[in-house]
């Protein structure tokens, strides 16, 4: 979720390097070093995203995270035996059993993918564990998103294409996790646009 040096390359450098100048977990409370140390160990399909900590609704409250259907395919899996049970592909899609348009896709390799959904784990480098209670689909029509009580939310990705997750900013100050602020005031930033038609700058940031 942070823009990484093209010149840096994790796998020369000590963990402990990376861990303190890459992530900056140095700057987070002492009880976190530890998560931080077993995620960098065993984490996969390591991505980052463009994050805005923010409230949303009570999608995002008790440590859940929104993905933006964009963030979804960043953080998504192979596909398993279960997923392709019954799949049909046409003109680049992919349908399940029951004709529906379902969650995998073909990335550009030609390999089919799960997309991250609802109930999907996801942690970052600084110990903080989450998991996935929605998933925005900009291109969801609007009789749909009516039904389901999520216009705003739809709007919301539409007016920010390259947002990919969003978070409670309460998890950091629960936590004294600073060094996700550190990581992510160290990266690219931009602003956050509303659908009531307020900006707010610089919200958005690149995270790990």
């Amino acid at each position: 979720m942070m823009v990484l040096s093209p010149k840096v390359r994790w796998n020369i450098l000590p963990v402990g390097n990376v861990m303190k100048k890459i992530f900056d977990i140095d700057n987070d409370n002492f009880n976190r070093h530890q998560m931080s140390f077993n995620a960098m160990l065993t984490s996969s399909n390591v991505q980052k995203l463009k994050v805005a900590y923010a409230e949303f609704a009570m999608w995002n409250a008790e440590d859940a995270v929104v993905l933006t259907e964009k963030g979804a395919s960043k953080l998504a899996a192979k596909a398993t035996e279960h997923d392709l049970e019954g799949f049909t592909a046409r003109d680049g899609v992919v349908f399940d059993k029951d004709g529906h348009v379902s969650n995998l896709f073909f990335n550009e390799d030609g390999e089919i993918k799960r997309r991250a959904q609802t109930g999907d784990k996801v942690t970052d480098m600084h110990g903080n564990k989450s998991v996935s209670s929605l998933t925005i689909n900009p291109n969801m029509d609007a009789e749909t998103a009516k039904a389901e009580r999520l216009e705003y939310a739809v709007e919301f990705a539409k007016l920010n294409p390259d947002l990919d997750m969003i978070v409670s900013p309460v998890s950091l100050a629960s936590r004294l996790n600073m060094g996700v602020a550190h990581e992510g005031l160290s990266g690219e930033r931009q602003d956050l646009y509303l659908p009531n038609g307020d900006v707010v700058k610089v919200l958005l940031k690149w995270l790990t």
